[in-house]
C-alpha cells in the first residue's frame, strides 16, 4: 500500500479543541498558541483518528459537549472517528470512491508501522526493553533461538540432576576391604568378595551411565556452543542493525531540530512582525475612535443646525403669515374710508 500524506483534517470538541481546519496544500504546517490552547489536543485528533482507541485520551469529548468528531482525508482514504457521551466510539473509512471499507481499524493499522523509534525514549529504557526494540526494529525473529536456548537449559539441568544422583550413588558404596591372603582369614576374604561382587557391577553400570551422560553433556555442550555463536552473530547483526537505525534516527533528528529552530526563527519573526502590527491596529483604531467621535459631534452639530434652520423657517412662515394679515386689515380699514369718504362727499353736494 502506497504512502499516505493528510489532505485535510477537521475536528470538533476534542479535548480543548473547539473546531479546526486544516489543509495542508504540500507545505509544513506550524501549530503554535499558548499552554492550553489545544496544540497536543490538535495532534490527539490525528494520532486517535488513524491509531484507534489505544491512543484515545480518557475524555476525548471537550468539557460541556456531548459529541466530538475528527475528520481526516489522506490521498486514498476517508477516516471518519465519531465520539458520544455516553456512546461507543464509531469509525467510518471510505475510500477515494466513497466506498466504505470493512473492518476499518485492521486498514489503519497497517498504514502506520508497527515500530516507532524515538532515540531519547529508547535510551531511557532498560537493557532488556531496549534489545526487545532493537528486535522488533531491525525484523529478527528470535523466537527458535529463545525455544532452543530454553530446551537446552532444561536438558542441562536433567543432565546435572542424573550426574549428582550417580554421585550420590557412588559416594553410597561400602569402602573396599582388604583382604590379607597371609593372615588365613579366608572365610572373611570370600564373604566380602561375595558382597563386593554385585558392587562390582552396579559400578560398571554406574561408570557406564556417566560415561553417557558425560558424552550427552559435551554434546549438549557442542551445540550450545553452536547456537551461541549462532546468537552472537545475530546479535552483532542486530546491534549493526541498531546501530545504523540510531544513525539514522539521530541524523533525522538533527533534522527535525534544525528545521524546528528555522521554524522558531520564523515564528518569532512573526511575532513580532504580528506585535508591530498589533500596535499599528491599535493605533488606527484610536484614530477611527477618535474620527467616530468628531463625526458624531459633527452629526450633532448639523443636526441642532437643522432644527435651528426649522424653527427659524417657522417663525418666518408665522411672520409672514401675520404681516399679510395686517395688509389685508390695512386695505380693507382704506377701503372702507375711501367709502366712508365717498359717502360724505356725496352728502355734501
Amino acid at each position: 500500500m502506497n504512502p499516505q500524506k493528510i489532505i485535510s483534517l477537521r475536528a470538533e470538541n476534542v479535548k480543548r479543541l473547539q473546531a479546526v481546519e486544516i489543509v495542508p496544500n504540500g507545505g509544513n504546517v506550524v501549530v503554535g498558541g499558548n499552554n492550553g490552547q489545544g496544540k497536543s489536543s490538535l495532534l490527539d485528533a490525528i494520532a486517535v483518528a488513524i491509531g484507534g482507541l489505544d491512543n484515545a485520551p480518557d475524555v476525548p469529548i471537550r468539557v460541556g459537549q456531548k459529541k466530538a468528531t475528527v475528520i481526516l482525508k489522506t490521498e486514498d482514504f476517508v477516516v471518519e472517528r465519531t465520539f458520544t457521551d455516553g456512546g461507543s466510539p464509531n469509525l467510518i473509512v471510505r475510500n477515494a470512491k466513497g466506498v466504505k471499507q470493512s473492518s476499518p481499524q485492521t486498514l489503519l493499522d497497517s498504514l502506520t508501522g508497527k515500530v516507532s523509534f524515538d532515540p531519547l525514549t529508547f535510551l531511557r529504557l532498560d537493557g532488556e526493553k531496549q534489545a526487545e526494540t532493537m528486535r522488533k526494529l531491525v525484523g529478527i525473529d528470535f523466537t527458535e533461538v529463545d525455544e532452543e536456548k530454553t530446551l537446552t537449559y532444561n536438558g542441562r539441568t536433567l543432565v546435572n540432576r542424573d550426574l549428582k544422583v550417580a554421585q550420590m550413588r557412588v559416594s553410597s558404596l561400602p569402602p573396599p576391604v582388604a583382604v590379607d591372603a597371609a593372615a588365613g582369614d579366608y572365610a572373611e576374604a570370600d564373604k566380602a568378595l561375595t558382597s563386593f561382587i554385585p558392587t562390582q557391577a552396579n559400578t560398571g553400570a554406574i561408570d557406564e551411565t556417566l560415561k553417557k551422560l558425560e558424552m550427552e553433556q559435551e554434546r549438549i555442550g557442542d551445540r550450545k556452543m553452536q547456537r551461541s555463536d549462532e546468537h552472537t552473530r545475530a546479535i552483532q547483526c542486530a546491534e549493526k542493525e541498531a546501530e545504523k537505525a540510531i544513525q539514522d534516527a539521530q541524523s533525522k533528528a538533527n533534522s527535525a531540530s534544525d528545521k524546528a529552530d528555522e521554524t522558531r526563527s520564523r515564528l518569532i519573526a512573526s511575532q513580532s512582525t504580528a506585535t508591530n502590527a498589533a500596535a499599528n491596529l491599535a493605533s488606527a483604531k484610536e484614530a477611527l475612535r477618535r474620527a467616530a467621535e468628531q463625526d458624531a459631534a459633527a452629526q450633532a452639530a448639523l443636526i441642532a443646525a437643522a432644527e435651528q434652520d426649522s424653527a427659524a423657517h417657522k417663525a418666518a412662515e408665522t411672520a409672514g403669515m401675520e404681516y399679510a394679515e395686517t395688509v389685508a386689515k390695512a386695505k380693507e380699514n382704506r377701503a372702507k374710508k375711501i367709502a366712508e369718504l365717498h359717502s360724505e362727499k356725496e352728502q355734501a353736494d
